[in-house]
Parts: C-alpha cells; structure tokens; sequence
C-alpha cells in the first residue's frame, strides 16, 4: 500500500531530528520526546482481537509542521489493567492531558467502558450518550468527528471509518509530513508489509489482514484521525491499469462461471 520511498523519507526526517546538528533539542531531550509547545497530541488505540492479535498503541504530536511518533508498540498477552494504566500515563506526560484524545477501536465495548471509568466526568453510557448527541445533530454522518469535543476517549468503527483511515494515513506519508524515528521496527514493517486486499485497487485502501494482525498500524491510523490530509495523489496511468486489470479478472470470472 504505502511508497518504501514515502517510509524512508519518514525515517531519515526521524533520524534527523535525533540528530543534535539537524535538531540542537534532540542534544538536551532523546528523541522523539515530547514537545511542550506542541500544538496537538493524541493517542491510537487498537486493543485486537483479545487471543489472536496483539494490543497497539501509537502516540503522536504535531509541531515544526510535522506529526512525529512518539511511541509506536504492540503488546502481547494484554492485561486489560496494564493497558489502561499505559494509556493514562501516556495522557498524563502531555502539557496538557485533558486535551489528549484517545481515539480506540470501537469493537471491545468493555475495555472501553473500563478506561472510560479511569477519567473523570467520561460519559461510560457512551452508547446511549452517542445516540443522544446523534438525535440533537451534534455530530454527524459519515464520521462523526464532532465527538472530540464531547469525550476524551473516543470510539471509532473499522467496519465505517477504516478504509478513509488508511487514505489519511497513505496521503500523511506521501507529502513527507510524518517523522518515525527507526527504533520504531515494529510500526515501520507493519508500514513495508501492507497490503490491499487481494483483486482491491490501491485507492480503494482495504487492508489485508489474512496473515497479520497489523495492530500498531492500526493504532498509528486511529491517532490520526482528527487530523485531515485530504485525497491522496495516484498515477492516473496506474490507476487506469489497476481498472482494466479488474476489468479483465471480472471477464475471465464470468467465462469460468
């Protein structure tokens, strides 16, 4: 799915912001650190699938014009208590916690409700609560972003919002605007190895997960979904082979049938 090109040029703008002659803040505070006149930081969230898949966590933080991860793991054998209480403490670090949105996959209701119960004045009847801002008009179809003013940790569905998810993300890395310093193995092979579901076009972003669980790049996509980066770019000579490719696949199935 994503350019190596695009990941490269987000690790060498990762590399030198570690680097004290390209960054003199990195000599003072190890890179990637947190930034106390950063404009905004939030939190991906991606629990899994609890057995088969692993918990994943993504923190990033916009400033110099850039997003840069801040931290980027995947956790095995979830204790949903450790969980929470590394989701509150990556909040807690940030200038300005109450402003920190954690955005988490929607599937595990319980999980939610628990780290929901960890904050003070979080609506745990966030069903009810959603359908109720939903009937008034406060947040709207298709992705009801408008919930970042009304919670702190905020569901999103794969199922609805993936697909735009992985745009945003493709069209972040494509413009160079993402810094990901290479300690970050983990999220950058998840990057490299990605994949569209089979007989899918590349623009149609749908992530094959077949073979992998890719949990800490989900978690990368659900940090960034307040922020927009528009349509990405495709090679329109691409896109018209990817078409016809399609187009002669759906022929030869219907000679087969």
């Amino acid at each position: 799915i994503f350019s190596l090109a695009d990941i490269d040029f987000a690790i060498n703008l990762g590399t030198q912001y570690a680097n004290p002659n390209f960054n003199p803040k990195a000599a003072k505070c190890r890179y990637p650190y947190i930034e106390e006149d950063a404009e905004i930081y939030a939190i991906g969230a991606d629990p899994g699938g609890w057995g088969h898949s692993k918990f994943g966590i993504c923190m990033i933080g916009l400033f110099d014009d850039r997003l840069h991860v801040l931290v980027a793991e995947e956790h095995a054998q979830v204790d949903e208590d450790e969980m929470i209480k590394r989701l509150l403490l990556l909040r807690s670090k940030t200038p300005h916690p109450k402003q920190t949105k954690i955005f988490i996959d929607g599937a595990n209701i319980s999980f939610i409700k628990r780290l929901k119960s960890c904050i003070p004045d979080e609506r745990i009847d966030y069903q009810e609560y959603m359908e109720d801002l939903r009937k008034r008009k406060l947040i709207t179809p298709p992705d009801e972003a408008q919930a970042v003013h009304y919670m702190s940790i905020v569901p999103i569905s794969f199922s609805k919002q993936g697909p735009k998810m992985l745009a945003n993300l493709y069209a972040f890395l494509q413009r160079g605007d993402i810094a990901i310093h290479p300690k970050f193995t983990t999220l950058i092979s998840a990057l490299q190895s990605a994949r569209n579901v089979p007989n899918r076009r590349n623009s149609q972003f749908i992530l094959d997960k077949s073979s992998q669980s890719l949990d800490c790049l989900d978690a990368l996509r659900l940090a960034l979904f307040n922020f927009d980066a528009g349509a990405p770019d495709f090679d329109e000579e691409e896109e018209k082979g990817e078409v016809e490719e399609d187009n002669e696949k759906k022929v030869e199935e219907d000679i087969t049938a």
